[in-house]
């Protein structure tokens, strides 16, 4: 693997999880409908970031407890 091709999976990971943190936070303070408002892909892709800000709320939900 190039280091070209690292870095840009480094990149879209850092992208990817900045905007879960953001979707996250919009659903604990707005509701999962506004952060959803900000989904801006595929009906496929959407479930899937709607599923993983529902796994971090829980999560954080779950460490609230701990």
């Amino acid at each position: 693997m190039t280091d070209w091709t690292k870095e840009q999976i480094a990149k879209r990971f850092s992208t990817d999880y900045r905007e879960i943190e953001k979707l996250v936070r919009i659903a604990a303070t707005k509701g999962i409908e506004a952060a959803l408002e900000h989904l801006d892909g595929t009906p496929e892709e959407d479930e899937e970031a709607h599923r993983a800000a529902l796994r971090a709320l829980d999560d954080d939900v779950d460490r609230g407890r701990e």
